[in-house]
């Protein structure tokens, strides 16, 4: 049977690849944690405008509206094809 590339690591170098590995998660947290902050705002200010736009008498949604979401939809299904292999 062949061996895993951690089979041939000594302890420490175990231990200081796991302290790395943990490092890199904690980035990884943060980041998606901003991103998450970031996503809420442009949602929040979205809402506003719709509303605003709502008060103002115009149509909530348009045809430009119903692309942009088609596009996206098409977007995530592609990226998530990428993926699923």
């Amino acid at each position: 049977m062949e061996e895993s590339f951690l089979s041939g690591k000594s302890e420490r170098d175990l231990i200081l690849l796991l302290r790395s590995l943990q490092t890199r998660k904690r980035k990884i947290y943060v980041q998606s944690w901003l991103l998450q902050g970031y996503i809420c705002l442009v949602k929040s200010e979205l809402i506003k405008r719709l509303k605003d736009r709502h008060h103002q008498g115009e149509p909530l949604v348009t045809e430009e509206d119903v692309e942009s979401v088609a596009d996206m939809l098409v977007e995530s299904v592609l990226h998530s094809s990428q993926f699923a292999d």
